[in-house]
């Protein structure tokens, strides 16, 4: 059309006759009216764009129930039915799952999945070295992988909007806790948290760890309390399996509490693992009283009662030049 009107305009410029310069508007806007039939059509399918994003995994993870974690944005003012197909691809061996989901109906706006709208899955391929893995457990071997998600339109089969994004799958051996735990009871103010590291250690060999302590209300599942309750003391800057309770941190009081140990990249502040709980019991230091030194360190021979009188102004009064100065000596 364009190639038409540019010839038609050539030889209408060496024409001087009225009649057919009345004509060039009307043709000049021959492309303009065609455009403006055609925009509409055009406008409304454009418009037919779904936006996925794809829910990162957490670190070092991956499971076929992730591919499902997607948030839909139907950006057109109508429903639409829709389906997802879901692909893994492995760094350096390509496709190696591929699956597709039910069809499932969005509104306009915001459409976060869950797990019972995909469903039924269909799982359209699988590489057989992967085969086992992936169907008995769910779950994929170490590796670098790439997950990609797909809306298409249920009704023509049109791509409407994908996401992909980079996964590093290396499972680690969380750390383990050394001491205190096994409901240990320590009597130290300040105990040594000990653990063991994180297995296998990241390439470049950065790691670091957090611990947290929480004090335990009774008949309180630790798991519970470490989730619920209020730290009792927490560092996030462990570089080594060991950490000394500070000088200057909370005293502990008597009572149950409970501690883990997180295993963090230090580059990203993701989590790499998480201990189990563990579980101890603090008690002070029992300070004997007069009476008991008595018992124990009473020469044979000579009555408690009288060795107490006479070492209990001693005790209690460490100088006696100084009158007034009495030790409160608590008897049991």
């Amino acid at each position: 059309m364009v190639t038409i009107i540019s010839i038609m305009k050539t030889s209408l410029s060496h024409r001087t006759d009225g009649r057919l310069m009345t004509l060039m508007p009307l043709l000049l806007l021959m492309p303009l009216s065609t455009a403006v039939l055609l925009f509409p059509a055009t406008y409304v399918k454009s418009q037919d764009v779904v936006i996925v994003r794809i829910t990162p995994p957490p670190p070092n993870q991956f499971s076929v129930a992730d591919l499902w974690q997607v948030e839909l944005t139907n950006l057109s003012r109508r429903p639409m039915d829709v389906y997802i197909i879901g692909t893994v691809e492995r760094e350096g061996a390509g496709l190696i799952l591929e699956a597709r989901s039910a069809v499932i109906q969005i509104m306009p706006g915001l459409k976060r999945l869950t797990g019972n709208e995909v469903q039924p899955v269909r799982v359209s391929y699988v590489a057989s070295r992967y085969r086992d893995a992936v169907l008995r457990t769910g779950n994929i071997p170490a590796g670098e992988y790439i997950l990609c998600a797909t809306a298409f339109n249920a009704l023509d089969g049109r791509q409407l909007g994908r996401d992909c994004l980079h996964q590093s799958v290396q499972p680690y051996s969380p750390p383990r806790l050394v001491a205190p735990a096994g409901d240990m009871v320590i009597h130290q103010p300040y105990p040594v948290f000990t653990w063991t590291p994180l297995a296998p250690m990241p390439r470049d060999g950065l790691v670091r760890y957090q611990i947290r302590v929480v004090k335990l209300h009774h008949g309180q599942p630790p798991e519970v309390a470490l989730q619920t309750n209020i730290s009792w003391f927490e560092e996030r800057h462990v570089l080594q399996t060991s950490y000394p309770y500070p000088i200057e941190a909370r005293p502990f009081e008597a009572g149950t509490y409970a501690w883990f140990v997180e295993a963090v990249d230090p580059r990203t502040g993701n989590l790499l693992a998480r201990s189990e709980a563990g579980v101890f019991e603090w008690e002070p230091i029992q300070v004997p009283s007069v009476t008991d030194l008595a018992v124990i360190i009473t020469p044979h021979g000579i009555p408690a009662d009288l060795f107490e009188a006479i070492m209990r102004p001693c005790l209690e009064n460490p100088d006696p030049f100084l009158p007034g100065a009495v030790i409160e000596t608590q008897y049991e």
